[in-house]
Parts: structure tokens; C-alpha cells; sequence
């Protein structure tokens, strides 16, 4: 199975990624001045890690019973000490309800099975061809 996204530059630092007819920014625009159209391609991974801890959470509490209205999640990343790559991030996941331990144990197991954390962890294999004269697709 796999998804198309389609990546385009906009100028200066600034590129979209449209999937299924939504889109999202990075970078800056053309114009420098007034700071940032979206977050860095870093920001984007790591939220996209935290956003999907958090859906995998509200899909299993959804299918127990409980509800996640009001979840929140705080994350820390840690890049290395080049700033060539993130080495860790902290997730400080706060359900909006109180948890006995086992409770806990359990939504932090589910937490880990999350789609992009899954990926990760077992690597993904990244493909690179590169095309002169015209743009793809």
C-alpha cells in the first residue's frame, strides 16, 4: 500500500506537502520579512510523531469506553549535537480523566504502537532519483 504526496517548492525556504487535497507549510515564503509561513521540516516530524501517539490513544480509549476529549500532549525534542539529525523526543501525554497504574501501563504500551513511532522503529527505507529539466509528475 502506499501515498502519494506531492512536495513543492515555493520560495525562498518555503515548501508545501499536499496529500489528499490537504496541505501543509514549511519554511518561509519568498519574502523573509514576517517571520514564519510554517513549522521546520523537523517540527513537522516530530508533531507528526505527537499528533500520532495521540490519535492511536483516542482510537484505543474511543474502543474502551473512555473518552480523550481534552487530551493533550507536551513534547521535547532533542536534536544531536551537530544539529545533523533528532536523536529523542519526550512525550508528556495528559489525559483529561485520573488513571490508576495499570491504566497507565497500558496507554503506554498503545502509545508506542502508534503508525510513525512503528516506522522508526523498525527503519524505513528511503528510495532517491533525481531528474533534470522538468518538474515531476
Amino acid at each position: 500500500m502506499s501515498d502519494t504526496i506531492d512536495i513543492r517548492h515555493e520560495g525562498g525556504t518555503r515548501f508545501t506537502a499536499t496529500s489528499r487535497g490537504l496541505t501543509i507549510v514549511s519554511g518561509k515564503g519568498a519574502s523573509e520579512e514576517g517571520g514564519e509561513d510554517g513549522m521546520s521540516p523537523g517540527e513537522v516530524f516530530a508533531a507528526s510523531l505527537g499528533m500520532c501517539v495521540g490519535v492511536t490513544l483516542l482510537k484505543y480509549c474511543g474502543s474502551h469506553g473512555m473518552t480523550c476529549r481534552g487530551l493533550t500532549i507536551e513534547m521535547e525534542r532533542v536534536s544531536a549535537d551537530d544539529g545533523s539529525r533528532m536523536k529523542a523526543v519526550a512525550l508528556k501525554v495528559c489525559m483529561p480523566f485520573p488513571l490508576s497504574e495499570k491504566e497507565v501501563q497500558v496507554l503506554h504500551r498503545v502509545a508506542h504502537k502508534c503508525y510513525v513511532h512503528q516506522s522508526i522503529q523498525n527503519g524505513v527505507e528511503m528510495d532517491v532519483s533525481i531528474s533534470g529539466g522538468q518538474p515531476c509528475g
